[in-house]
């Protein structure tokens, strides 16, 4: 026993930390990395550089390993023993039982002795010093009780020192203050978990500095095992430096964050809350709703039913308005009256219950349109407008509430006050949901709201790609035929010229299948709505710039896309003017393949199938366009459509169209281009005749 050597603690006992060690660990096993960007570090060490001043005075009796006897009363022993704590060295305490407590306390006192000695000589302290501060720290009889405490509750065992722990301990009483960080970050303290440089090397030159097992405890070795790395000057810095400045790494754990995800998500929750009693006053109606539609077809539950449905309509009454003398009068009525007359009773209550309803979501509605206008931040603007894009969009009829309470004017302002590009797209798609009203579109129109698509369109070198998506969706909305009574728009004349320019010049620019589909529509929807636009589209190539993007995308195009191209050059085909320009095109060849019938039977391939042949028939006018129809097999395709009605989806416009087109043909080219059968049933009688004889319809004409 007289080779056993001790290895000291690498414990700073701090007077002032051990004061609020329960404040900081918030349970016994408790530990922080103390560099979480979140959290607060358990520990406040200051920063110093390797080379200590001379005069600098070391108080060797706090780093080194405390006595006993200050410690066993003060703490619990649950605390003190806490695992994986940067305060107690894991290496104190062992399952050996070989090694007494006078050895270690003298042990201890040898160390204390021969560093206090060294650390005079350096600061030049006077004996008379020495001997005042040994007198002060000397232990007292309280003191001398609670040692005596703590060898009785602590083991004091050690296993048998190895040789690396040795290397270790000595390197943590070295009088540089370096030393106690390093066995702290050795110890106790934990790495950043999310970083982007190699945290296993940098364990591992810590472990070769104190001579740990790691590799060895010899640099060379080291060098031997990653040559490449260390021969870098940086990386040297760098590895030298990373031991107690971790800045670089919460910079990059902090670059790695989304913003703009973490922004969408924050809004998505605000838009969530913000529209939360609406949506509740919703579905609380519609359960009422299908109670009161069972309540009508279930016959032999009627009692029960009746009564949900009055229980119900008086918990709606409790939640969003007030239970009047009247509303409680109905209900004690259909508690007491019989089965025959509960249906009789139920209704008058329903019918104030539905009455409430509106009166309570119009003054909701009213609630989130003054938050729209008055927003206490662009946050707070940016959820209220997409709560209520959501909201439209997923109940309709809540648009007609929503127009008379008088968004749309409010949205338009706020198109033109905001300055951020995302913002104005928010707002120009919430504009979309509501414009599919002809009440809507009349206030767009009041509010200039042409002219704000005008100038965001022809700006389009500083407005960025997805907010002119928006607007030209919002002009294919404002302008679309299947709107009631919604013939023209005021202030679109003045503007057309610029529109077909812009959508043109988009079309031809972008990549994105969705914003070509866009501009196809709003450009078929102007020439429905604006002739003279016709005119423009001929000038600047509009069709022939479409029917490329067309024939780029090949069989992968949208049947949506064709629909809208097709319409646009059955428009154009109205004007005398636009015809023979559309037939020096490639458009005979891709009206025909229009024609073609997919099998699927589906809406839009029933529209694309009748413009195209609204088309043709304008166009076969011209020779040239009929000579293009015979020369491309176009007569068989035709007769075949007439002939039987699976051809053309059993349309009978589309009958009367092919009809006449074969008319036109063969007035052009001659009798020839078609059979002798064919010209006797399909050309030379009445068209009525030829109509009858094929259409789908039972009715005669007179």
């Amino acid at each position: 026993m007289s080779d056993f050597k001790r290895s000291p603690s690498k414990v700073w006992w701090a007077s002032d930390f051990l004061d609020r060690r329960e404040e900081v660990s918030g349970s016994p096993g408790s530990q922080d990395s103390g560099f979480s960007d979140t959290e607060t570090p358990p520990l406040q060490i200051q920063k110093t550089t390797t080379n200590k001043p001379e005069n600098l005075s070391i108080n060797y009796q706090e780093k080194s390993t405390p006595e006993k006897s200050r410690l066993g009363a003060d703490f619990p022993r649950k605390s003190l023993f806490a695992k994986h704590s940067p305060k107690v060295s894991r290496n104190l305490f062992n399952a050996k039982r070989c090694v007494k407590d006078a050895l270690n306390h003298q042990y201890a006192k040898d160390v204390e002795d021969k560093t206090r000695s060294s650390e005079r000589v350096e600061s030049g302290r006077s004996l008379e010093e020495e001997v005042l501060r040994a007198s002060r720290s000397l232990p007292t009889r309280e003191e001398a009780k609670r040692a005596e405490f703590f060898n009785r509750s602590a083991p004091a065992v050690l296993e048998e020192v190895r040789e690396d722990e040795a290397e270790c301990a000595d390197f943590s009483l070295s009088s540089d203050c370096e030393s106690e960080l390093e066995c702290l970050f050795n110890g106790g303290l934990d790495s950043p978990k999310h970083t982007s440089t190699p945290k296993n090397l940098v364990s591992r030159m810590r472990g070769a500095r104190r001579g740990g097992s790691s590799w060895g405890g010899h640099e060379d070795r080291l060098h031997h095992r990653s040559p490449e790395l260390l021969k870098n000057d940086a990386v040297q810095k760098w590895m030298h430096e990373i031991r107690h400045q971790y800045d670089q790494e919460c910079m990059t754990t902090l670059q790695a964050k989304s913003i703009a995800a973490d922004l969408h998500q924050k809004v998505a929750n605000m838009a969530t809350y913000t529209t939360t009693n609406i949506k509740n006053i919703i579905s609380h109606s519609e359960c009422l709703q299908e109670e009161f539609k069972t309540l009508n077809s279930e016959k032999k539950y009627v009692g029960p039913l009746a009564q949900s449905l009055a229980g119900n309509i008086m918990d709606f009454f409790k939640l969003y308005s007030e239970v009047t003398p009247k509303i409680t009068k109905q209900y004690d009525a259909i508690r007491k009256a019989t089965r025959d007359d509960l249906l009789t009773q139920i209704s008058p209550l329903f019918t104030l219950w539905e009455s409430t309803f509106h009166t309570v979501l119009e003054k909701e509605i009213k609630k989130l349109v003054e938050r729209l206008e008055n927003p206490c931040s662009e946050l707070d603007l940016r959820a209220t407008v997409t709560g209520i894009t959501s909201l439209c969009l997923r109940h309709e009829s809540l648009i007609e509430i929503f127009t008379k309470s008088e968004v749309v004017p409010i949205l338009l302002i706020l198109c033109e006050k905001c300055e951020g590009s995302s913002m104005r797209s928010l707002l120009l798609r919430a504009l979309s949901t509501m414009c599919s009203t002809t009440f809507a579109v009349r206030q767009f129109e009041k509010y200039s709201g042409i002219q704000i698509i005008s100038e965001t369109l022809t700006e389009d070198l500083s407005r960025p790609e997805p907010e002119r998506s928006e607007a030209v969706a919002l002009l294919a909305q404002v302008t679309a035929p299947w709107i009631e009574d919604n013939h023209s728009i005021k202030g679109l004349a003045d503007h057309s010229r610029k529109l077909v320019k812009s959508l043109t010049k988009f079309a031809s620019t972008t990549k994105c299948c969705q914003n070509l589909l866009l501009c196809a529509a709003a450009l078929a929807n102007l020439s429905t709505m604006d002739t003279k636009c016709v005119k423009y589209m001929l000038h600047l190539n509009t069709a022939e710039i479409l029917l490329n993007s067309v024939n780029r995308r090949g069989p992968c195009a949208s049947v949506y896309l064709l629909e809208q191209v097709a319409t646009l050059v059955a428009n154009m085909t109205s004007v005398e003017v636009a015809r023979q320009h559309l037939t020096k095109l490639s458009t005979i060849p891709a009206l025909l393949c229009f024609l073609k019938c997919g099998g699927v039977g589906e809406e839009a391939e029933k529209r694309l199938q009748q413009k195209a042949i609204i088309a043709l028939s304008r166009l076969c006018s011209d020779k040239e366009a009929a000579t293009q129809v015979v020369e491309l097999g176009g007569v068989e395709k035709l007769v075949k459509m007439c002939r039987e009605k699976e051809e053309r989806f059993s349309n009978d416009a589309v009958l009367v169209a092919t009809l006449a087109t074969l008319r036109k043909i063969v007035d052009a080219c001659g009798k020839d281009v078609i059979s002798v059968e064919d010209v006797q049933e399909l050309v030379e009688p009445k068209l009525l005749d030829s109509f009858l004889a094929y259409s789908t319809q039972s009715e005669s004409y007179v």
